[in-house]
């Protein structure tokens, strides 16, 4: 075989998820189904709470603080905790004892490659990236709608085969997954037939934690994504909201350097 075709069928394999291990294979069933609960970002671990009176389990581990990452970052990995095989009870199995499965790479792209341009309006800018072929949903990227204040989760062809700078587009004409939108201050997350899966919990002005309340059932592959979703728009306002208050930071120092020239002046 040349060495072209060797080169061809390597970049084939690279673009796309790795297939799934035997220990992928034999641990929770994607079909499983994850009730209702909260789910919690703290730090660099996420929970879920089945009811108030219930202690926090932990669902999720990432490598960044989700909530406090600004554009600079481009990666974090999503992962989820799973089941001893014991048999031990979900809530008191500690995360040390618990396997990681890594299932998504959230990414983020502020610019296009070379960093002069933004960011295609057919690529997304913040994403999940599915890490293997068992995740079968894939990996989807948000999008802002052609209505106001709605966002669409939309799969993405990730090879980058008809992008100018070889990024992850969304592909034509297909549906979303779940919408995103907003309403007297209110993020809700809405099913392909527009039926709200969860919200996000209005934060107080001392409480630090994003929280996003997931109001039915879901399939654990569905749950994985959303939760995924979450955390891209959680990164999102965090990132947004660094660069509101920089702005208001430089405008401040424009204006003191304003009066201090014009006293000067004098």
């Amino acid at each position: 075989m040349s060495t072209s075709a060797n080169n061809t069928m390597s970049e084939d394999i690279d673009s796309g998820p790795l297939p799934p291990t035997y220990r992928e294979v034999i641990d929770e069933k994607e079909s499983d189904v994850i009730l209702a609960c909260l789910v919690s970002v703290d730090g660099q671990t996420i929970t879920t709470q089945a009811s108030p009176d219930e202690p926090a389990a932990v669902a999720y581990q990432l490598n960044r603080g989700i909530a406090s990452l600004s554009h600079a970052t481009s990666e974090v990995v999503f992962e989820r905790l799973v089941m001893p095989q014991d048999g031990s009870d979900e809530r008191a199995a500690t995360s040390a004892s618990r396997r990681r499965r890594h299932i998504y790479n959230l990414k983020h792209m502020h610019r296009a490659p070379g960093g002069l341009e933004g960011v295609p309006s057919d690529s997304p800018h913040y994403y999940a990236q599915a890490v293997s072929s068992r995740t079968k949903l894939g990996s989807l990227g948000i999008k802002k709608s052609t209505l106001r204040k709605q966002w669409k989760a939309i799969p993405l062809d990730m090879s980058g085969k008809n992008s100018s700078y070889k990024l992850p587009q969304f592909i034509k004409n297909a549906e979303p997954v779940f919408t995103l939108s907003l309403k007297d201050d209110q993020f809700t997350w809405a099913d392909t037939q527009g039926n709200t899966v969860a919200e996000e919990v209005l934060l107080e002005e001392e409480q630090s934690e994003p929280k996003l309340q997931v109001k039915v059932a879901m399939q654990r592959n569905s749950f994985d994504l959303l939760v995924a979703l979450w955390c891209c728009h959680v990164w999102q306002q965090s990132a947004d909201g660094q660069d509101r208050v920089q702005s208001r930071l430089d405008s401040g120092k424009s204006e003191v350097s304003f009066f201090s020239l014009s006293f000067q002046a004098r």
